[in-house]
């Protein structure tokens, strides 16, 4: 019997292994206006980790939380593109309180948190990797 569970095991380890692959978990915090090159880091991200091994949050506050604005924004495109894939964005609700924001304004598929930068800390605590903008 011990044998026969000790092969299940071996086995089951070994299919994980050989079939599945690492998940990745990454929180991007953007609080500068680098917008695009931010958006070409997860694109980047996107095509080496693929959709399925790989979950993304992109968490905006302070000058970041513009690359959330539906209107006139020339990354519209890529951002609802990522959005389609998976990728969450996320908006810092003292940020759009303080700027006098409406979440109007913002695309409405964002998240609003109740601080970017305690959402990222939250994040980094659950073990997501972290990459700041």
């Amino acid at each position: 019997m011990r044998l026969r569970v000790s092969v299940l095991f071996v086995a089951v380890v070994l299919s994980s292994f050989c079939l599945g692959q690492t998940k990745h978990h990454l929180v991007v915090e953007l609080c500068s206006k680098d917008y695009g090159f931010t958006i070409n880091n997860v694109e980047n991200l996107r095509k080496a980790f693929g959709t399925e091994t790989c979950e993304i949050e992109v968490v905006c506050h302070g000058p970041g939380i513009d690359l959330l604005f539906s209107h006139d924004n020339k990354l519209a495109p890529r951002i609802q593109k990522l959005s389609k894939t998976g990728v969450k964005f996320a908006a810092c609700a003292n940020t759009l309180r303080n700027r006098k924001i409406g979440k109007d304004r913002i695309f409405p598929f964002v998240a609003v948190v109740d601080s970017g930068t305690a959402e990222v800390i939250r994040m980094q605590e659950a073990g997501w990797s972290y990459l700041r903008r």
